[in-house]
């Protein structure tokens, strides 16, 4: 379940994305993000900052440019 309180930007423009429990239906809820710029084909990089190697064996973090200009590629 996506929920757009899990993803903001902090004061120095750096993106945060929260797993979280919701306190209303107790389901876990991931973030996901969107933008409106159309990637074309290139090289692409994310620089994660924390502690990714103590995330839960069930995490996953999947990071991709669906929809370039052919709408379909990742």
């Amino acid at each position: 379940d996506w929920d757009p309180n899990n993803v903001w930007l902090d004061a120095n423009g750096r993106l945060h994305l929260k797993l979280r429990r919701s306190p209303i239906t107790n389901k876990w809820t991931c973030a996901e993000l969107y933008t409106k710029e159309r990637f074309t084909f290139g090289t692409y990089r994310w620089f994660v900052e924390g502690a990714i190697d103590r995330f839960d064996p069930n995490v996953v973090l999947g990071l991709f440019t669906y929809g370039g200009l052919d709408g379909t590629n990742e």
